[in-house]
């Protein structure tokens, strides 16, 4: 009974630690959009996130609909371009504010969205023990990918409901437990689908529908009890997205009539969308990080490229992969994030090889994309997933055994390999 009771305690004890932990390192990423004497900004925010928000927040206390922008391009369409987030209500938490501390204190406020649902994910999903929650936020939060995405809000704060995403996908497979029930976890997802459309920017949803269908394909084949709770599964999931299609549909439909009349109806020019893309030669650094690089953009060929996790993140993810594999509960969610995260590598190198291209001609809405180089997001969370359960499986090298030096090996060469890619 004391040890038991001592178990909790210390279990307890870690929980607070970590949440600790990851707020602290969070609010270091965020501080600089905190800070009241300065505002962080870029070329966009001043010629486009900023003009669009200050048109929709004049259009809120004129109590009217923005459908117009007047003030940049010559005036453009507001309301049907999703970017402008005209329905998405979080940025009403900043309304009072003006509108360049307003897009710094949202996305201060998503960087945090993001390490709550990426600790959510690692501790009551994939069941993990501190400091795998930590280990998790920081991949994220800390990686390349998410630094640059914070110069761009509508960017930003789709990247913050990826993760809840997930979770919500696997309660709806799982049935939502006794204390969400099928019905709470499909009204879950529904929700966190719609908050992520509703978000901003249509390619980073894109590419979070590539991870989800990912995850909820392997959460789907993990599932127990056969094909029946398969096929019950599947319908909670299609009811889940199916309801999030439904509330931001107001936001949809406006757009799709957009992209229709758009010029880029008809796709884009695939010599300009080669110069986004991941150079075969830079990809390892893209991933890796350049430690000594003077200028990391130039590094990579462009800033949509960085994606820095780290060859430590990177080695651990191996070991991370090699344990799921092995556990018969998340084995095919493993092999699907996998094979997610080496797709999404290939499309990210553009159309200069050949999945890009066949995706172009076969996947609807894909040759809208702008950017190949974000595909690498995917790759990101699917690292910071792995390196998560390394860290939780390596804790005690003694506990583990066998398995545990076996992964130690996988984790040498990998780390020997990274070091020769980098060379």
């Amino acid at each position: 009974m004391l040890r038991a009771r001592s178990s909790r305690s210390g279990a307890g004890r870690a929980t607070w630690v970590e949440a600790v932990a990851v707020l602290a390192f969070t609010l270091v990423v965020a501080a600089p959009f905190l800070r009241p004497d300065r505002w962080v900004t870029s070329f966009d925010t001043v010629a486009y996130a900023g003009p669009n928000l200050e048109a929709t927040y004049e259009a809120f206390r004129d109590g009217r609909l923005p459908l117009w922008n007047g003030d940049i391009f010559g005036g453009v369409p507001h309301l049907a371009n999703p970017q402008t987030t005209v329905f998405y209500p979080l940025k009403l938490v900043a309304l009072p504010a003006d509108v360049p501390r307003a897009l710094n204190l949202l996305v201060a406020l998503h960087l945090f969205v993001l390490a709550a649902g990426m600790v959510v994910l690692a501790r009551r999903t994939l069941r993990l023990a501190p400091p795998a929650g930590f280990v998790a936020a920081v991949v994220v939060v800390g990686s390349g990918q998410v630094m640059v995405r914070t110069l761009f809000f509508e960017q930003v704060s789709v990247f913050a409901w990826l993760p809840w995403v997930l979770v919500a996908a696997d309660a709806a497979v799982r049935g939502g437990g006794p204390r969400l029930g099928g019905r709470g976890a499909v009204a879950a997802l529904g929700l966190v689908t719609a908050l992520t459309l509703l978000a901003g920017n249509p390619q980073t949803s894109f590419l979070g529908a590539a991870l989800a269908g990912a995850w909820g394909l392997g959460r789907l084949l993990d599932a127990e009890g056969g094909w029946p709770a398969r096929a019950a599964a599947l319908g909670r999931l299609a009811g889940g997205v199916a309801l999030g299609l439904g509330l931001a549909a107001v936001q949809l439909l406006p757009t799709l009539d957009l992209a229709r009349r758009a010029a880029s109806a008809s796709g884009r020019d695939p010599a300009w969308v080669a110069q986004w893309a991941v150079g075969a030669r830079t990809l390892p650094v893209a991933l890796l990080g350049d430690l000594f690089a003077a200028d990391h953009p130039t590094s990579v060929g462009s800033h949509e490229a960085v994606s820095y996790v780290g060859a430590v993140a990177a080695g651990l993810a191996v070991v991370g992969g090699y344990h799921l594999v092995g556990d018969r509960r998340w084995r095919w969610t493993a092999a699907c994030l996998g094979l997610a995260a080496v797709g999404s590598v290939a499309l990210a190198t553009g159309p200069r090889f050949l999945p890009y291209r066949a995706a172009t001609r076969l996947v609807p809405a894909f040759d809208q994309a702008r950017v190949p180089a974000r595909w690498l997001v995917v790759v990101v969370f699917v690292v910071a997933i792995g390196a998560a359960v390394a860290v939780d499986r390596v804790r005690s090298w003694a506990v583990l055994g066998a398995r545990a030096r076996a992964s130690g090996l996988v984790l040498l060469v990998a780390g020997a390999a990274v070091v020769l890619a980098v060379g």
